[in-house]
């Protein structure tokens, strides 16, 4: 019993002696190991249904979302820095604008290291080999059975980045923005120039910049001015607010509603602020005012005068039997220039009337009146209306009631494919002999 006893009073020491043995033979990194295990567990309630020398954490139902909780905290505290950095960056950019001066910036590495974050997206992984795809669609056995996930296998090489440097293609080309300009103008009749301002910051805000862009027509300049304002989110580019500043007084009356309606929201979600659409109704309605200009100043060269009207008349009925020939001079005369002036003069009129005279001593005469109304689609594209309406001085002049079927015919001839002069002049040698 006393060599018993002895050796039990003797464990301890042994035991206390074979631990710090093995603390000096282990290695440095596992010593700091453990003592960092054991100042994490200081903290944590332990099992009280082991032996507390094991440091045995107790069940906490809650582990999961206080994780979660340390995690936002953290993230929450990188944000509050990264915003920090980007408020002191863009008030140091305004100040420089305001001022004209240049300002030295004093946190150049957190700059460039929260841009190189924002930019650079950690979240992408490369994508696995073609091969690699193939041993794991194999290895699926629900790839076996005829039920199984079509997905499973890939179905196409045409991702291959071999393939891709396969395509005839060339290196960007290096040009300065004025270099460039002409190719972004090449299908737009418009000239873009446009000035960017930031403005202070307001809280809870993203940084915004207003941005005012002017349109001026290229071709024959003076007829179509406009001036859009926007209201940038700097971050993303969205446009927070889209109004017109200015508005060619020729195009208020058909353009003016469209404008008013993607600006003010007042349309569906693909129109609202959409500044795409917008600019595009313009250049369509500039396009087509611009046709219907040259065909009011062509009808007032042909039927301006009762003699030019006259031969008008005579012409049209002369020649009937060589269609050909009227094709050919009517493209002639399409194609010709008109006076800017008459331009200006004509751009926003939507109707044109024609006095048309009949027999001499005959004080019923007729007028002609020509509509060429512009509408436009959800997308902007430009619509025309054209429509033809007769006017006779009193009750008896339309006796045998001929003057009402002269819309009606106005619009078949055009729907035949004829073009508008053609048609017009078929209209006014009708009305002339009716």
């Amino acid at each position: 019993m006393a060599r018993t006893e002895q050796s039990e009073e003797e464990l301890p020491v042994e035991t206390a002696a074979r631990t710090a043995a093995k603390s000096v033979l282990a290695p440095r990194g596992l010593q700091r190991g453990a003592e960092g295990r054991s100042e994490q567990l200081r903290d944590v309630d332990l099992n009280t249904s082991t032996n507390p020398a094991r440091k045995v954490a107790a069940f906490d139902p809650n582990e999961a979302r206080k994780k979660e909780r340390d995690a936002l905290r953290a993230e929450i505290a990188r944000l509050t820095t990264d915003l920090g950095t980007a408020d002191k960056e863009n008030e140091r950019l305004r100040l420089m604008q305001i001022s004209g001066r240049t300002v030295a910036p004093t946190n150049e590495d957190e700059v460039l290291d929260l841009i190189q974050r924002a930019l650079i997206s950690s979240d992408e992984t490369p994508r696995p080999a073609l091969s690699h795809q193939m041993v794991q669609a194999v290895l699926n056995p629900m790839g076996l059975l005829p039920f199984g996930r079509s997905s499973l296998i890939p179905s196409s090489l045409t991702d291959d980045p071999e393939d891709m440097e396969m395509i005839k293609s060339h290196h960007p080309v290096t040009m300065k923005a004025g270099e460039e300009l002409p190719y972004l103008q090449l299908f737009s009749p418009f000239s873009v120039t446009s000035s960017i301002a930031v403005l202070p910051p307001l809280p809870n805000q993203p940084l915004r910049q207003r941005r005012l862009v002017t349109l001026r027509s290229r071709d024959l300049r003076g007829l179509f001015t406009a001036k859009l304002e926007m209201v940038v989110n700097a971050m993303d580019l969205g446009i927070l607010e889209l109004s017109v500043a200015s508005l060619e007084p020729s195009a208020k009356y058909e353009l003016g509603p469209f404008v008013d309606k993607i600006c003010s929201g007042k349309c569906n979600r693909t129109m609202q602020r959409n500044v795409g659409i917008l600019t595009w109704a313009m250049g369509e309605w500039y396009r087509v005012a611009v046709q219907r200009a040259r065909f009011w100043s062509q009808l007032e060269e042909q039927l301006g005068s009762r003699e030019k009207l006259f031969e008008s008349v005579a012409e049209t009925r002369a020649r009937r039997q060589r269609q050909k020939d009227v094709q050919l001079e009517q493209d002639e005369k399409t194609s010709a220039l008109r006076d800017k002036a008459d331009l200006i003069r004509f751009l926003g009129q939507q109707s044109y009337d024609v006095n048309v005279p009949v027999a001499s001593g005959s004080s019923n005469e007729p007028s002609l009146r020509l509509e060429w109304k512009i509408g436009f689609d959800w997308t902007g594209e430009a619509q025309s209306k054209v429509a033809v309406l007769v006017g006779v001085p009193g009750r008896e002049a339309d006796q045998r009631g001929i003057f009402g079927k002269f819309p009606k015919l106005f619009e078949d001839i055009i729907e035949g494919g004829q073009d508008p002069e053609v048609a017009v002049g078929i209209v006014v040698a009708l009305l002339a002999g009716a």
